[in-house]
């Protein structure tokens, strides 16, 4: 079967599921939801949303152990990876074969949609890393790690997050005087 790239941007319908399968390697299950919203004056808001739009995704690997303790149902996501339709066979009732397919999306990147969201990170270091196993990293509490803010205004004290790579830090006056 071929498989078809897309990008998806729409919201965790669940919490996503990882399990370790029989060879020991992480896989995690997501559902996304997304749509098209077009102008409808008739509407309250002004806007109707249409092609509505479920899939099922898995990841796998490190991938799937940083998305399953990353993410959470609603949150909006932006999911890029592979279309694929699995076939397989099975007996019905009657005891005749039947064939049976599925849209699939394995997705090879995440990320959380940062116009809904604000967000601290955490680089996990590849010695942390049990390649043949892909244990995750040690696991402190979301909280202290990753801050996720949602439509919430502005404050000052956020306007200077990333100051030190525009040369506005203190180390950049220091040494050039700037």
């Amino acid at each position: 079967m071929p498989n078809y790239p897309i990008t998806v941007i729409g919201n965790l319908t669940d919490n996503p599921d990882c399990k370790t399968v029989s060879t020991g390697s992480p896989k995690t299950s997501i559902r996304i939801a997304a749509h098209r919203s077009v102008r409808d004056p008739n509407a309250d808001s002004g806007w109707r949303d249409t092609d509505h739009l479920f899939l099922t995704g898995e990841m796998w690997g490190q991938l799937a152990l940083n998305a399953a303790e990353s993410l959470r149902k609603g949150m909006s996501v932006i999911a890029s990876g592979r279309l694929v339709v699995q076939e397989w066979e099975s007996d019905d009732k009657e005891g005749e074969k039947k064939r049976n397919q599925r849209m699939l999306f394995k997705i090879e990147r995440i990320g959380l949609d940062l116009n809904r969201y604000v967000v601290a990170s955490r680089r996990t270091d590849e010695i942390e890393h049990n390649v043949d196993g892909l244990q995750a990293p040690a696991r402190p509490t979301l909280a202290t790690t990753t801050t996720f803010t949602q439509n919430t205004p502005r404050e000052p004290a956020l306007a200077g997050v990333g100051a030190g790579r525009s040369g506005g830090s203190e180390e950049s006056t220091e040494e050039g005087g700037r």
